[in-house]
């Protein structure tokens, strides 16, 4: 792929591969969602220990997700993803079968999940860095909603569910199924035809002879962020992002724990339970293109943060099942509507050039604050399980003040008038 589109309704053929190989992956993803904490509840009793699942799996993101946008923007996407997905999905089939044997242990399943998370920051910035390749312009808002339909119903709404019955068939069952998931997701990316590389050159990606490679790789990991900050919506965007990502994994770390001790379910029930945000999910991405017009992309992430605060104090209060599922269904909707928002921003705002790296740098702080939410959920959680949820509300509430004067629809057409190529030096 050379960056243009290849038919007149705005897709190249490659898009549905994309979109399919997004679907099936995250069917085994939601399996694991679902699955990993359920195998911790059987290994521990521990909720601090259980919320460490959800720390293990986002870790790589603090680590390596700079990095991992360097390597997206060095190589052909297409490549580099189908090469990850194949090594996610050995790592899986060998951790299902421990399981399967019965030698598994709770270091076995921090271990996995760590190494899956390290494919994921790979895996996920190519995606998003190839979306413009086979997208038009004018399409990447549909698009992207179409993604994250495909992400809700996979890894959310089928995913946990089914995982939580598979896991209760057989302990080992949702981790085969996971690796399968990813050798045929990788599969279907490497049957994409053309190259996806950078559409130009970018002049800081090889370091000059009076530099050595060291401080060229330096630059380049710190252009992401340098680009990122220079942009005052992408930059504000991924401020608010870390602390709204950093109280949602203080709830969601230990919300098997809440839902057994507060609503009285347990093993495929909490499957359920987490289709809830599918629900959501799903709603959110039908609706956001419309919402995105009634209010401007600024109003609706204003209205996002806002609503927000309704889910952590409602999973605060609440001990009825089908009340948390309706707080669950409305996060489901804020987020991705925020998701949906934030990622044809970033590809309207940012040159291709940089888009892999700017993408890091903006999961580094979305996805970076969902290990440190999660030990302090599980930390607060030993004091009160609800204590988590109560912080949410209050810090969500916070953000939104801070936000009101910087994400204004006023502030997100100011920064379209300056994104222009050169200002990135290209």
């Amino acid at each position: 792929m050379d960056g243009r589109p290849g038919n007149e309704n705005g897709y190249a053929r490659g898009y549905t591969r994309v979109l399919g190989a997004n679907a099936i992956s995250n069917l085994g993803d939601g399996m694991l969602l679902a699955a990993a904490p359920l195998l911790a509840l059987e290994l521990t009793d521990d909720a601090f220990l259980v919320a460490g699942v959800s720390v293990a799996a986002t870790l790589p993101w603090l680590l390596v997700g700079l990095l991992s946008g360097v390597v997206v923007d060095r190589m052909d996407r297409r490549l580099l993803r189908a090469l990850v997905d194949s090594l996610r999905a050995l790592a899986l089939a060998v951790f299902a079968l421990a399981v399967a044997l019965d030698v598994v242990e709770l270091w076995m399943l921090f271990a996995v999940v760590f190494v899956v998370g390290i494919g994921e920051t790979i895996a996920d910035t190519a995606a998003h860095a190839m979306l413009p390749m086979v997208v038009a312009p004018e399409r990447l808002r549909v698009a992207n909603s179409q993604i994250q339909a495909s992400t809700l119903i996979s890894d959310r709404l089928v995913g946990p569910p089914l995982g939580g019955v598979a896991f209760v068939a057989a302990a080992s069952l949702p981790f085969w199924i996971d690796a399968a998931s990813f050798a045929i997701a990788g599969a279907l990316v490497l049957s994409l035809r053309g190259r996806f590389r950078a559409v130009a050159p970018d002049v800081d990606i090889a370091p000059t002879p009076d530099r050595g490679r060291a401080d060229g790789l330096r630059r380049e990991l710190t252009a992401g962020l340098t680009a990122l900050f220079a942009d005052p919506i992408l930059g504000a965007m991924a401020r608010v992002v870390a602390v709204w990502n950093a109280l949602d994994a203080m709830m969601t770390a230990v919300l098997v724990v809440l839902a057994g001790e507060r609503l009285g379910i347990e093993g495929g029930g909490y499957g359920v339970l987490l289709g809830a945000l599918a629900v959501g999910g799903l709603i959110g991405s039908a609706t956001a293109p419309a919402m995105l017009r009634w209010l401007g992309d600024g109003g609706a992430l204003l209205f996002v943060i806002g609503a927000s605060v309704v889910t952590a104090v409602t999973l605060a209060l609440t001990t009825t099942p089908w009340v948390a599922g309706a707080a669950l269904a409305l996060a489901g909707w804020l987020g991705v509507t925020w998701n949906i928002t934030g990622a044809a921003l970033r590809q309207e705002l940012v040159p291709p050039q940089l888009l892999g790296r700017v993408t890091s740098a903006y999961l580094l702080f979305a996805l970076g604050a969902l290990p440190v939410g999660a030990v302090l959920g599980g930390l607060a959680a030993r004091v009160d399980i609800r204590l988590p949820y109560a912080i949410a509300a209050v810090g969500s509430l916070a953000i939104y003040v801070w936000a009101l004067p910087r994400l204004s629809n006023r502030q997100v057409a100011r920064a379209r008038r300056r994104a222009t190529p050169e200002r990135y030096g290209f």
